[in-house]
């Protein structure tokens, strides 16, 4: 309530106080603290998620990389809520779903199935990057469909997600692929506040704000589950040679 009225959406925004001549404050915070992760394990912790001799360390740094892009633009948006600054976060965030789908088929692709590793990766590189493509193209040509949005990337959130519960099973003599189910179900269960919404608390945080909170400490997760995965395949190969 504010002076005793409901609080109300505009075009399907919430009303909030400006801090700093920032639009939403705690969500342009969080926004940043997503991309901690990202930057701390790209600089100090690289050699062991994406070690030298593992074929996956160039698409793992390439993610890195991409997850510090979309949460720039996440700040940007957040802080200036523009034309562009609402497609770049948007589509940011798209594409950061997408490479962690890619991830996943190429990890199921590789370890499970034996696939050519350049096969593997040009092929879902074609499926995933048309896909993206197409959908950034559907868009920008008509109304910005929010609806559409969610819905295309709640898709590619089920993909990447059956792919790792595909993976986990065929790995599960592998304690640490626990990680990566307990990872997908904190995640969706996080997810939950960019479905049920709610009006902002004291007109500065709302279930989307909540929603960037609980990612900074799963963006850390996950990066412990990618460590130890590369580990075990790092000594799997040795055990073959």
């Amino acid at each position: 309530m504010l002076y005793g009225r409901p609080i109300v959406q505009y075009y399907g925004k919430w009303p909030f106080i400006r801090v700093l001549g920032v639009q939403e404050f705690f969500s342009t915070v969080f926004s940043m603290g997503n991309a901690a992760p990202h930057i701390y394990y790209l600089l100090y912790r690289r050699h062991q998620y994406a070690p030298s001799n593992y074929m996956l360390s160039p698409v793992l740094i390439g993610s890195s990389i991409n997850g510090i892009n979309t949460w720039w633009w996440s700040t940007v948006f957040h802080a200036r809520d523009t034309w562009w600054t609402e497609r770049l976060d948007y589509h940011g965030a798209t594409l950061l779903l997408v490479a962690y789908a890619w991830i996943a088929v190429l990890r199921l692709y590789i370890s499970v199935f034996k696939v050519n590793y350049y096969h593997a990766s040009m092929a879902a590189l074609i499926v995933f990057g048309v896909s993206f493509c197409h959908h950034v193209y559907l868009m920008n040509t008509s109304v910005f469909d929010y609806g559409y949005n969610m819905k295309y990337n709640a898709f590619i959130f089920v993909v990447q997600l059956s792919t790792w519960f595909m993976y986990a099973y065929h790995r599960r003599h592998c304690k640490h692929v626990l990680k990566v189910i307990k990872f997908q179900m904190m995640l969706s269960l996080a997810a939950t506040f960019e479905i049920f919404d709610f009006p902002p608390f004291f007109l500065l945080i709302d279930a989307h704000a909540v929603w960037h909170l609980l990612t900074i400490f799963l963006g850390f997760y996950w990066y412990s589950f990618l460590e130890d995965d590369a580990a075990s395949i790092v000594v799997e190969s040795k055990r073959i040679v």
